[in-house]
């Protein structure tokens, strides 16, 4: 469609269509308009605080037009590369002006694809300037239903209008609403007031009326498929809103609120005041008595989600969905009762009262109604008023190509790689620094330091990238006497009313760069500001120095800069790779990045150095920000840090998040973990330990207890007992537990529960952790409980094994069982808790070796500490025999499972051995099976080919005993 001028007697008080509306007398006069609008434009280029200095420095000093350099006549239209008049002087030494282009061209070019420039200026914004200073002349308005391709208007398009009554006090109106984060909408927002205004003549409160404003947003709507892809609609709507909310607030009865009321409520657009205990506060139940029972479950439906711990974002979109919903029952049901039948009705395809069709009108696209329809349903759920038959008509919501995110945990040898690089060869930005406005003799490289720094932080202590962009400079690092880090405090919002802070003490010498660089960040930025640090709407953490800024902007950077530069460095790793397997001869490299366009990608280390921004947003990655998180707390617990340790790394409030997290291993790695898992089985070595454990708590702590808390905390210590740090539960809302060593000392000797792996000191389980006790806070545990613990690990280990050949077999058939998959992951996490407690008392027992080595003068730690906790593979009816012999000796329940197949593998013996006493007396009690079968492997050499297949070979007993050959 070619977009000319339509040219009229009379401007209307709108422009709904797709032409720009000049005023008839403007025809004849466009040369002496643009002149008037080059000596406007010349006024403000010279005025203080001007927005203009590109023509400033362009004409340097006020002069006569005539004799402008070539530089400032193409800027203004008046020179030989962009040129709208041609100036001169008359016989009366007047200046005389010629048209060269008129409105059509001016307008076409307006519209172009094309993005023509003169001097690094578009030309599309000289001649939107024109337009905007006829605009504030009153002759001529812009098309509400077009907006040029490729442009964006530039912020000095407002110096070129008169401010009106109208832009003033809207423009006031929207910013005192905008809070916090809101205000990053603030400039689309003020382009969004700028188009719809100048599409009409509007310049006082008083000459707008409802129906001018349904038209306008009846025109935006309607002209969706023209917005060259991006937001203007959303936002010429809001617009539209604002106006008529500023008309309601001012008196006018005459003005209808609009139809999306919720959307414009929501709690991170309008200020402190409102909240979501007031969302429906709006809908009238005195007017609307129909409305009453819907309007309560609906205070009861947020009420659920906020008890669920759904984000304030989505609370907020669902709320507004409720609105919308409540908007619709008002017009469609105001006096029937909302029911199944009802909502049924609504649902119907083609109905005069459907649902869809009214948020069709509401929402500016079909996509964006389904959405919010999939919102209320939710809601219609909780209602109990969504039926089969609703459900039947309700439209398939098209599901967008949904992009899986990148958690996949990076090779130990690609991180080892990136981290050299960070410290040695950092790439470039295009952030510009000034090295001597601080001392920088710390650092060596030309990139700005905050980069490589912010990104060696994340690659080093697996938190998310959200806390690693707010650091705060004052609080985040403590440092020991000697002016060293000592530990690192996270800001997240976690920290809220918590006893203790999530602290990660500083183990890694390369992060104690940071001393210098903090002393270099506090002289290159001496007076930072305080910023608010929202991690959630709702919980917001403390006032922060942000430490992770750029010289530009002095706020915490933002995650599109930190991706941007985390891209960067994939793209150096990706061509370092590509030349090491240059020079060896082979292109069997991996591909971490790569160009999304299919270009060729970036051919060295200066090519990519000198890349854009706007380039790197075409290059894709297999491994996005939160990777680094993922790849820390895997690699720390596949080099065998325990679980705690590696909580506090990442801050996790559960060890269930974090075991998802460990099993995000490569295939092969996946298969070697499990398979070592599936076959491994402790065996401790014997101590000369006290008699039981009974005699020890009834005899030495009894007697300590009675001394005082120091005597029995004493001997806790002396008999190498302890508890390790646990969560309580999985729950947000938990309350902080004491470990059982603190516990014990407020309880009596005599109400503690003895174990065969330790110690409860007569408490209720923390809930989440009922006989899980690797995982539980309260146990008391230590070397004296070995055979315990080990006991109970085997039994995890086999029960593991079993579940494991059980899944994989249901895999094969093609179906999941989720509940089996969840209880092994918690098999996972309860064998993890005991693995630690195992490794806790290896330590202590390593170190006891040590001491006594030291004391006797003799080096006989070296030696011992080979043979005090041993993992052997052994095959598997051996394990459950050990298990079962274990659980006899121990006074405990058996594992039954096992305990059948070792019956039957009894059975199986005595058969053998013709011995029908052994048969008849396993049937009877099945620990004559493990005598039996103790016997059989200890003596019955002849038998031991048997070992490796008697599984397999498990059958019917014959009916004949026949001893074997």
């Amino acid at each position: 469609m070619t977009y000319n001028a339509r040219f009229e007697k009379l401007l209307p008080t709108i422009n709904i269509s797709d032409e720009f509306l000049i005023i008839e007398d403007a025809y004849t006069t466009l040369g002496e308009d643009w002149l008037a609008y080059v000596k406007h434009t010349l006024s403000l280029a010279f005025k203080k605080d001007t927005k203009f200095k590109t023509i400033r420095d362009a004409v340097k000093k006020p002069q006569s037009l005539l004799s402008l350099s070539d530089k400032a006549k193409n800027l203004l239209g008046m020179g030989e590369d962009f040129c709208v008049i041609d100036i001169d002087i008359d016989r009366n030494n007047q200046i005389k002006v010629t048209p060269i282009m008129g409105y059509d061209e001016l307008i076409k070019i307006y519209f172009s694809s094309e993005k023509q420039k003169v001097h690094g200026m578009g030309v599309k914004a000289i001649i939107d300037r024109f337009f905007g200073y006829q605009w504030g002349k009153k002759k001529l308005l812009y098309p509400i239903k077009k907006v040029p391709e490729g442009y964006q208007r530039p912020d000095n398009w407002n110096e070129m209008i008169m401010e009106t009554e109208l832009s003033v006090k809207l423009t006031t109106w929207f910013t005192q609403q905008l809070k916090g984060k809101a205000k990053a909408n603030y400039y689309h927002r003020r382009q969004a007031l700028n188009r719809v205004l100048s599409a009409t003549t509007w310049y006082t409160l008083s000459q707008i009326s409802d129906r001018e404003l349904t038209l306008l947003r009846d025109a935006i709507v309607g002209n969706e498929h023209q917005s060259d892809g991006r937001r203007t609609n959303e936002f010429d709507i809001l617009i539209i809103n604002d106006l008529r909310y500023m008309l309601i607030d001012s008196g006018r009865d005459d003005i209808t609120p609009p139809r999306d009321i919720a959307r414009e409520k929501r709690s991170d657009y309008f200020g402190e005041g409102s909240s979501l205990d007031e969302r429906f506060e709006w809908v009238d139940t005195e007017r609307f008595p129909n409305l009453t029972e819907i309007k309560e479950k609906a205070y009861d439906y947020i009420h659920r989600l906020k008890i669920e711990g759904a984000a304030a974002g989505t609370i907020n979109g669902k709320a507004t969905a409720v609105n919308n919903f409540f908007r619709f029952l008002m017009d469609v049901y105001p006096f029937e009762k909302i029911d199944i039948d009802r909502i049924d009705e609504s649902f119907e395809p083609g109905s005069s009262k459907s649902l869809l069709g009214y948020l069709e009108e509401v929402r500016s696209s079909r996509e964006s109604a389904i959405t919010e329809l999939y919102k209320i349903i939710q809601f219609l759920v909780h209602c109990e008023l969504y039926s089969a038959k609703s459900r039947k008509n309700t439209p398939q919501q098209r599901k967008k190509a949904k992009r899986e995110p990148y958690r996949d945990a990076m090779p130990k040898e690609m991180v080892a790689h990136i981290v050299e690089i960070l410290k040695n060869r950092p790439p470039n930005s295009t952030t510009r620094w000034n090295r001597y406005k601080a001392d920088s003799s710390w650092w060596e490289h030309d990139v700005y330091p905050v980069y490589p720094m912010m990104m060696l932080f994340g690659y080093y202590i697996p938190i998310r990238g959200e806390q690693v962009r707010n650091l705060c400079r004052e609080n985040s690092f403590v440092f020991d006497s000697y002016g060293k880090i000592e530990r690192f405090v996270i800001n997240t919002d976690k920290n809220v009313n918590k006893r203790y802070l999530h602290e990660v003490p500083c183990v890694w010498d390369d992060l104690q760069a940071f001393v210098p660089f903090l002393k270099w960040h506090k002289e290159y930025f001496p007076h930072l500001s305080k910023v608010k640090y929202h991690n959630d709407d709702n919980s917001p953490w403390e006032d922060i120095v942000p430490l992770m800024i750029t010289p530009q902007v002095l706020r915490p950077m933002s995650k599109k800069t930190h991706m941007d530069y985390h891209k960067r460095v994939l793209c150096q790793y990706q061509i370092e790779v590509m030349e090491k397997a240059k020079k060896e001869g082979h292109s069997n490299y991996p591909v971490v990045a790569w160009r999304k366009d299919k270009k060729p990608f970036f051919k060295s280390v200066e090519e990519l150095n000198r890349a854009s921004s706007t380039a790197m947003d075409n290059i894709g990655i297999s491994y996005d920000i939160h990777s680094l998180r993922v790849t820390g707390a895997t690699r720390y617990l596949e080099a065998g840090v325990g679980i705690k340790t590696v909580m506090d790394l990442t801050g996790h409030a559960s060890a269930e998040t974090l075991i998802r997290i460990y099993v995000q291993l490569t295939r092969e790695e996946k298969e070697q973990t499990l398979r070592s898992a599936a076959e491994r089985i402790f065996f401790g070595k014997k101590e000369d330990l006290i008699e039981n454990t009974d005699q020890l708590i009834r005899g030495e702590f009894v007697s300590a207890y009675n001394k005082g808390k120091d005597e029995i905390k004493h001997s806790l210590e002396e008999n190498k007992l302890f508890s390790l740090y646990r969560k309580a539960s999985a729950t947000k809302t938990a309350k902080e537990l004491y470990p059982g060593v603190e516990i014990a000392l407020e309880k009596h000797p005599t109400t503690w529960r003895p174990m065969i792996h330790g110690i409860c000191p007569a408490v209720k389980c923390p809930e989440g952790r009922e006989n899980k006790c690797s995982l539980c806070p309260y146990l008391i545990t230590g070397k004296l409980f070995i055979d315990g613990v080990v006991h109970q690990l085997n039994n995890l280990f086999a029960a593991f094994q079993r579940e494991s050949v059980v899944i994989e077999e249901e895999k094969n058939k093609g179906y999941e069982n989720h509940a089996k998959i969840e209880a092994q992951e918690t098999r996972l996490e309860e064998i993890l808790g005991y693995q630690e407690i195992l490794d806790r008392i290896k330590h202590d027992m390593e170190q006891e070796c040590e001491e006594s080595s030291l004391v006797q003068g003799k080096d006989l730690a070296r030696g011992h500490r080979k043979s005090l906790i041993v993992a052997e593979k052994i095959p598997t009816e051996l394990a459950y025999l050990k298990n079962a012999y274990d659980a006899q000796l121990l006074g405990v329940e058996k594992d039954h499972f096992g305990m059948k197949i070792l019956t039957i593998k009894a059975m199986k013996v005595a058969v053998e051995m013709g011995d029908k006493d052994a048969f008849d007396s396993i049937g009877r009690d099945e620990s004559k099976a493990i005598d039996l079968l103790m016997s059989y492997y200890t003596n019955g050499i002849e038998h031991k080919e048997d070992i490796g297949n008697f599984i397999s070979s498990i059958g019917i007993l014959p009916q004949k005993t026949e001893k074997s050959p």
